[in-house]
């Protein structure tokens, strides 16, 4: 299938949200990841909840959720070359309507052991279909409104994420952790009703090539694509080292708000207030991100929200809740800056015909150091408390990420490269023969 051509806007003046929503295709894509993140904000609530709930231990809960990470850094290579190989739309569909089906049988589970295997179910669907809906935008929008458009569903997504959690604290509230996820597989229904409308053009085949390279060659491409430039391999690097930023938002918030500030009944109410503060925050870098990047360029983005995780440590002083809101809503926005300013260097250096694969390498190297901070900060909680591991993990990633930008040059290279747009513009070789 092919999607229409969008008219590129006036040169003269910048991209708006109207020049990038008159794309039908954008549109539904936009819907479905919007339905998809609502279904998965509600969860960000639910689950812990219910893990907590049924076993009471945060080391537990550390547990399942390192484990049902596993499925991302197992598949990852081969979800990579399925994103470059097939429709990427009919990647997506049948991914959706996979993880439709498996959230309906949360309600039913009993123990850690079945919420965990149901997990990797779920885990596997979105495995398979992370690389073709990150390398979908693209092809749906011209490079010219491609900012513009990652601005866009950086800032609804956000919206929703603030909006979900407390959607999931009523429900868990009214119907129990168990039942809302029934709420998760109405939202997945409404992804799969618009990704089954949206047209997509098939990967365009490399020039010259009769038939690709052997399948052992192609599960490397990625790990290729992402060493052959220093500054992306850095930023996967940073990314690591910030995943334990991102997973004390779910583990130690969670016992902060039921074991440190022993809310009692207001607890689940409490944490996803906590966690749509930093929704919030995502939503406004989000609406903010064109201009920052226009008047202080993105090495200044990635600097700042490198830096960001040091907020965090004002939360190990257990301040007043208003405190703690504002702390996460400003990391909440160094977040969203860090997600537009990584994805467009991403668009800008990798080809379409590889983007997939890279992005599979990306998500298992990032998900593998995610299962690693699940699994250390769950028993870090248990045993130094929930404040304690706010102030290491602050520390360690809010002093590391910058660490690395700067020790590989990184910070600088972008500096240079910012000054001279034209010479990132063009992407660099493809890594396969042909």
């Amino acid at each position: 299938m092919t999607s229409p051509q969008l008219a590129a806007p006036d040169p003269v003046s910048a991209p708006t949200y109207g020049d990038v929503l008159a794309s039908r295709d954008f549109r539904r894509l936009w819907g479905a990841t919007i339905s998809a993140n609502l279904g998965e904000s509600i969860a960000q609530v639910a689950l812990p909840l219910l893990v907590f709930a049924i076993t009471g231990s945060v080391a537990t809960l550390g547990l399942v959720a390192a484990l049902s990470m596993l499925p991302k850094v197992v598949l990852a290579p081969f979800a990579g070359v399925l994103a470059d190989r097939v429709n990427r739309r009919s990647i997506i569909l049948v991914c959706d309507i996979g993880r439709m089906v498996a959230v309906c049988f949360l309600p039913f589970a009993g123990s850690a052991v079945q919420i965990t295997a149901i997990a990797l179910v779920v885990a596997t669907f979105t495995a398979l279909a992370r690389p073709a809906e990150m390398a979908a935008v693209p092809m749906v929008v011209g490079e010219p409104l491609l900012i513009r458009a990652l601005s866009l569903i950086q800032v609804t997504g956000a919206t929703i994420r603030v909006i979900g959690p407390t959607i999931g604290a009523a429900l868990v509230t009214v119907l129990g952790a168990g039942p809302t996820f029934f709420a998760q597989a109405i939202c997945f229904l409404a992804s799969v009703v618009l990704v089954f409308g949206l047209r997509l053009p098939n990967v365009a085949p490399r020039s010259g090539a009769v038939a690709g390279p052997p399948l052992r060659e192609e599960l490397t491409v990625g790990f290729r694509v992402m060493w052959r430039q220093r500054a992306i391999r850095a930023i996967v690097g940073a990314e690591m080292v910030w995943g334990g930023a991102g997973t004390v938002m779910a583990i130690g918030l969670l016992a902060y708000t039921n074991l440190t500030l022993d809310l009692g009944d207001r607890a689940g109410t409490v944490f996803a207030l906590l966690i749509a503060a930093f929704a919030a925050g995502t939503a406004v870098g989000g609406l903010l991100a064109s201009r920052v990047e226009g008047r202080l360029g993105r090495s200044f983005m990635l600097g700042f929200g490198y830096f960001a995780p040091l907020l965090l440590i004002a939360v190990a002083f257990v301040p007043p809740l208003p405190v703690v809101a504002v702390a996460l809503f400003l990391f909440g926005l160094s977040d969203s800056w860090l997600v537009i300013a990584s994805q467009q260097l991403v668009v800008e250096r990798i080809p379409d015909t590889e983007r997939g694969r890279f992005y599979a390498v990306w998500t298992a190297l990032i998900t593998l150091a995610w299962a690693g901070w699940n699994g250390l900060l769950g028993n870090l909680t248990d045993w130094l408390g929930a404040p304690a591991v706010f102030l290491i993990v602050g520390l360690a990633c809010g002093l590391g990420c910058p660490l690395v930008l700067l020790l590989t040059g990184t910070i600088r290279e972008l500096l240079v490269s910012e000054k001279r747009p034209t010479a990132t513009a063009r992407p660099e070789s493809s890594v396969l023969p042909g």
